[in-house]
């Protein structure tokens, strides 16, 4: 999972749902003050006991997800609009090319 969010929303009553069923995190940096830091999330995020890979910007999140993902794995982005910003600005595509 790839996760970024703003700070106008808490994240734990999202990470308490989502925790348990992602099983590696990335803490993108949504270079935003209006944002979480990366930091704050992998606090959160650890706090609950998730794995957390790293954290960066768009072009850094490929990369890790390229790294520890296998054949099958299923990559996602979530938290904000942003991140979707972040990762088509890094060169990330259409994830359903044929709807």
């Amino acid at each position: 999972m790839v996760f970024g969010l703003m700070a106008r929303k808490p994240p734990g009553p999202l990470l308490d749902r989502l925790v348990p069923r992602v099983d590696e995190w990335f803490c993108l940096d949504l270079d935003d003050p209006q944002s979480h830091s990366p930091e704050q999330l992998r606090c959160a995020l650890e706090e609950r006991g998730a794995r957390v890979l790293g954290s960066g910007g768009g072009d850094r999140a490929i990369a890790s997800i390229h790294e520890h993902s296998e054949p099958g794995d299923l990559a996602v982005g979530a938290g904000s609009f942003r991140v979707v910003e972040a990762l088509m600005r890094a060169g990330v595509g259409a994830c359903n090319e044929q709807a």
